[in-house]
């Protein structure tokens, strides 16, 4: 059963030497894509310091840990719960929620510290998705919410960057997503692995730069009569991707959502990772195939610039010809892209272990809680 305010209230107190972390996120199934990808590792790591709140309960964390609350405006019992499980500190991961409102809620109540991850939300592309209304919470809430946190966090200097440009003025402290080692274990190999396959995986929608590489696929795979392109995932609202490769007559397979060891044995198998996304945070479906060894063709918008640096990626445009071209040139190069793979594997051991970055999160909860004066080492 899910922690009622009062039941997570009783369970808390049990532990008051512990600092009580409200960790919220809207989304945390599996539809929630990088948001429970990104926060779940983080809350597991704080064990009973942390409780997680939000509107849509993950399916893996124990139900002890988890208070799900109503989402609807005045009605949100998120304030409450928040209150109830004697939060010492409230951390919300992304933007435009009733808990955005929670969080200010209780920080006025109880002048204690907030902490914000807008997770790639004001990136000028996602800004511009519904705009007008983002505006507006913009300025109603969430410049508010942001400017009143102990800090905001970024993912990278990008989107420190874009923060900075929404109006922010709270410091901004810059923590990646992270990986956890892959498993030393042998995956069954799936049916559709009998070929050379160009892998997406992600949810399915427009800002993936999916139907720009459908297009682009169509247009390359005379010239890569061995590959396939297999798109995995789940649908983020109607498209028309299933018709548009259907019309192609480009070798291209859906294969669904992929979850635990069927996601694994689909990045351990395939031959290479593509992500031409117009917008992101840090996606974590690339760290994710370079933790299999995986080259990976992604766009500047995935703002991992490093592993261009690093010889770990390959940049690709959202252009569909100029994608072509590219997958062309690269997938014919095996050598090259075998190269590739092994450099992105180096790059999330030594970069992008979730260990290490749980480590600069506590820092930075230290910080706001006014138990360290600085952690110079993640500001922005």
């Amino acid at each position: 059963m899910l922690c009622s305010p009062g039941k997570a209230a009783h369970r808390f107190s049990e532990m008051p030497d512990q600092s009580k972390i409200a960790i919220q996120c809207s989304l945390l199934s599996r539809r929630g894509g990088g948001l429970p990808a990104a926060v779940l590792p983080i809350s597991k790591r704080l064990g009973h310091e942390a409780f997680l709140v939000t509107n849509d309960a993950p399916e893996e964390t124990p139900a002890e840990m988890v208070c799900k609350v109503r989402s609807f405006g005045p009605f949100s019992t998120a304030s409450r719960t928040l209150n109830a499980n004697g939060a010492r500190l409230v951390h919300t991961h992304g933007l435009w929620t009733n808990l955005s409102v929670a969080a200010v809620r209780w920080r006025k109540k109880t002048g204690s510290p907030t902490i914000v991850s807008p997770h790639g939300m004001l990136d000028f592309w996602a800004l511009r998705q519904g705009q007008r209304k983002k505006d507006i919470a913009l300025r109603l809430l969430e410049r508010a919410h942001m400017n009143g946190s102990a800090a905001v966090h970024a993912l990278n200097v990008a989107e420190a960057e874009a923060i900075r440009a929404s109006g922010v003025r709270a410091p901004v402290a810059i923590i990646p997503n992270g990986i956890d080692p892959v498993p030393e274990e042998t995956y069954v190999p799936p049916n559709w692995a009998r070929r050379p396959t160009l892998l997406f995986l992600g949810r399915l929608h427009s800002k993936k730069g999916l139907s720009e590489l459908i297009d682009a696929w169509t247009k390359a795979h005379p010239s890569l009569p061995d590959w396939q392109l297999a798109i995995a995932g789940w649908d983020d609202g109607p498209n028309q991707f299933r018709q548009q490769a259907a019309q192609s007559n480009a070798p291209i397979t859906f294969l669904g959502p992929l979850y635990g060891s069927e996601k694994s044995s689909a990045l351990a198998h395939c031959s290479a990772f593509v992500l031409p996304s117009f917008s992101e945070g840090l996606p974590i479906t690339v760290l994710e195939a370079w933790s299999h060894g995986k080259p990976v063709l992604m766009t500047e918008a995935c703002n991992l610039d490093d592993a261009f640096r690093a010889g770990a990626a390959i940049k690709v445009t959202t252009d569909s010809d100029a994608l072509a071209k590219a997958l062309i040139e690269t997938l014919r190069d095996l050598p090259h892209l075998n190269s590739i793979g092994e450099a992105g594997r180096r790059l999330a051991e030594a970069k992008y272990t979730w260990d290490a970055i749980a480590h600069r999160f506590r820092a930075l909860y230290a910080f706001a809680l006014g138990e360290t004066e600085s952690c110079a080492d993640i500001w922005a």
